[in-house]
Formats: C-alpha cells, structure tokens, sequence
C-alpha cells in the first residue's frame, strides 16, 4: 500500500512516523488481532537477535547490556545466587 499522506515518512518526527506507519498498517489489515500478533512476533524476533548477540559477547557484554539497564550490583548478585 503507498503512502497515501502527502510529507513523506522519512522526513517526519518519530512520533508522526510511528502514527503514519500504524494508520497504514490498520487500513491494510483491518483485523486489529492479527496485527498486533504479527507485531508481537516481529517484536520478539527482533529482541531474540539482539539477546543472542550480547550473550555470544560474552560476559563483558552481558553485564554492560545489564547494567545499561539499570541493574545494579546487589540485584545481579541476588538473582545470581538464585541460579546457582
């Protein structure tokens, strides 16, 4: 389906993309369940090889991903413990 709106997607704000992008794909596929299906698995597709890149990293990149997510010391340690 072409872009039925007349500023194009590349130049707009993310916002105004990710608006654009959902009226398109909500009037291509009318079925809102199985949108957000096909989403969720493109979603978790997408998280997996992103998950599988910093765990083959090893352990440097792991607890930089972790950390950058807020992790701190004591909670690693906790869940850490928990594993083993």
């Amino acid at each position: 389906m072409s872009n039925p709106f007349k500023i194009p997607i590349g130049s707009r704000s993310e916002e105004q993309k990710v608006k654009a992008i959902a009226e398109i794909l909500v009037a291509k596929y009318q079925d809102y369940s199985d949108l957000e299906l096909a989403l969720d698995e493109l979603v978790h597709d997408e998280k997996s090889r992103e998950a599988s890149s910093i765990n083959n990293g090893g352990y440097k990149d792991q607890l930089e991903y972790l950390l950058s997510r807020g992790w701190t010391l004591e909670e690693l340690e906790d869940q850490i413990e928990d594993i083993h």
